[in-house]
């Protein structure tokens, strides 16, 4: 080694961990400086090392002025600069600095290190400097390649961009990329546009950011290829950047789109939607829930994990007769549809109108329909198990279940134009993406009824993932006691003559 107060080996161990940041290598580290602390060439030497590691360009220079005094240190020094910054071929002759055996060996390791050359790095042995000098030009080479291609694509997009127009595709062609009309899409970034003026810090258009956070829920692909897209080419890194913004400002319209009935007008509304197909008066909503699956995530795995062992959230959905979503909540996929129901916000809203004596008086009752994932209570009405048809309990339950339908429809509306939620599919998202995903879904759902697109055109969409019925734990439960008594005067009331 360069000196004589200490064996080559604990430098060779000190740098190896800086470069690897290996434990191991650490307690070498902090052994050798507990021993050579005090030896101010060892512990200079070290400091520079460990300065050019962090990019700390002025004390390296610093240091570097502290080690000329010695030949063989500064050698070692400019050496291990010199590789760190890809300038091996204007270093100091390596035949030189070879002369010294045991000083040639630990520049050997670096060398290996650098190279990620296992053998070399860990054996010290010989090393063909000319084939190393071949690797490593070819790799520079290599780089160029990259960088000029990156630049060419850019370029090329820039240039696809500008001359892009697909607003003005032929309106079916646009429907079936984007799921809406070109009026519609114009309608949409007139609405997002005074958000993402706010928050766009970028040369891309507010038009074709909105187009492609459209196209991607719709299919549901991966970011890569959506940004692939002649109609709007852009790198991914941009792609995962416009979804996030586009996303968070259609769900700054949520409440504009998705809302209870919270005026006598809208409440007597929904409930004479339900007229023509039920007997029972009040019955304003019904709801249901569905399972998005997604990537495992880092933490809280368990509150994930659902009855079909897979990771994913539990959205309860309440719409009307029309097939609106009214409501969206979303639960960790180990919660059931119950517990969804009895930690909602629209649980305490539609139990409020029951309790106001102002409103019972003057709209009558209200009910939500649903399936047995759910118990009855004074408000929620589910079918009842093993009834006979033709019976007054067959035909009560024949009316919860033909009217129950339409929120499973809407589901699978939902989900079948916006692939991106699909039940085939899994997010790579967390959960708050997926959440936030999930209600921009929701959005354009809605967005779409009011402009006259309906999910029927789009055919069957194949089976929902439901998750586990809730397990009644309690039968004496005040509130499905509530329920059942609830449901037995609608029977009586209704459906015997």
């Amino acid at each position: 080694m360069v000196s004589v107060n200490f064996e080559h080996d604990e430098l060779l161990y000190y740098v190896e961990g800086i470069f690897a940041r290996q434990p191991h290598r650490d307690a070498a580290r902090v052994e050798a400086g507990n021993r050579y602390g005090g030896d101010e060439e060892y512990a200079a030497l070290a400091q520079h090392v460990e300065d050019i590691f962090a990019d700390e360009a002025d004390l390296v220079e610093e240091r570097r002025e502290l080690l000329v005094d010695d030949e063989y240190e500064a050698r070692l020094a400019l050496y291990v600069e010199q590789m760190f910054i890809g300038q091996n071929e204007n270093g100091i002759p390596r035949e030189q600095q070879m002369e010294n055996e045991e000083y040639g060996n630990l520049l050997r390791h670096v060398q290996g290190l650098f190279e990620e050359d296992p053998l070399h790095a860990h054996e010290g042995g010989a090393v063909d400097h000319q084939n190393n000098n071949d690797l490593m030009n070819e790799e520079r080479r290599r780089r160029d390649r990259r960088r000029e291609q990156f630049k060419r694509d850019k370029e090329l997009k820039a240039f696809l961009r500008e001359y892009a127009d697909a607003l003005n595709m032929e309106p079916e062609k646009f429907r079936k990329l984007y799921r809406i009309t070109p009026d519609m899409a114009r309608e949409l970034i007139r609405l997002l546009r005074p958000t993402l003026e706010l928050y766009t810090r970028t040369s891309i258009s507010i038009e074709c950011q909105v187009l492609i956070t459209v196209r991607f829920l719709a299919e549901g692909g991966f970011q890569k290829g959506v940004g692939q897209d002649i109609n709007h080419p852009v790198s991914q890194t941009l792609v995962s950047q416009i979804l996030g913004r586009v996303i968070a400002a259609i769900n700054g319209i949520r409440e504009n789109y998705i809302f209870l009935p919270s005026t006598p007008e809208q409440r007597r509304r929904t409930q004479r939607q339900f007229v023509p197909s039920i007997r029972i008066p009040g019955v304003c909503l019904i709801m249901d829930g569905f399972l998005v699956r997604f990537l495992r995530p880092p933490a809280f795995e368990e509150a994930f994990f659902n009855f079909h062992e897979q990771t994913s959230v539990n959205v309860q959905m309440i719409c009307d007769a029309l097939g609106y979503i009214r409501s969206l909540a979303v639960h960790p996929g180990s919660n059931n549809d119950g517990f969804a129901w009895e930690n909602s916000e629209a649980r305490e809203v539609i139990e409020g109108w029951r309790a106001d004596d102002e409103i019972l008086e003057e709209e009558g009752l209200f009910y939500v329909l649903a399936d047995n994932g759910y118990d009855p209570s004074q408000v929620v009405l589910t079918p009842m198990e093993g009834t006979i048809e033709g019976t007054p309990e067959g035909e009560y339950t024949r009316d919860i279940c033909r009217n129950r339908s339409i929120v499973e429809r809407t589901i699978r509306g939902l989900t079948g134009v916006w692939m991106v939620i699909n039940r085939g599919r899994k997010l790579w998202y967390r959960p708050e993406k997926v959440t936030q995903i999930i209600y921009a879904c929701a959005v354009l759902h809605n967005f779409r009824k009011m402009h006259g697109l309906h999910d029927a055109d789009w055919g069957d969409f194949g089976e929902i993932i439901e998750p586990a019925d809730a397990v009644v734990e309690n039968e004496l439960d005040a509130n499905y006691m509530a329920g059942l008594a609830e449901r037995n005067f609608i029977i009586n009331a209704f459906y015997r003559d």
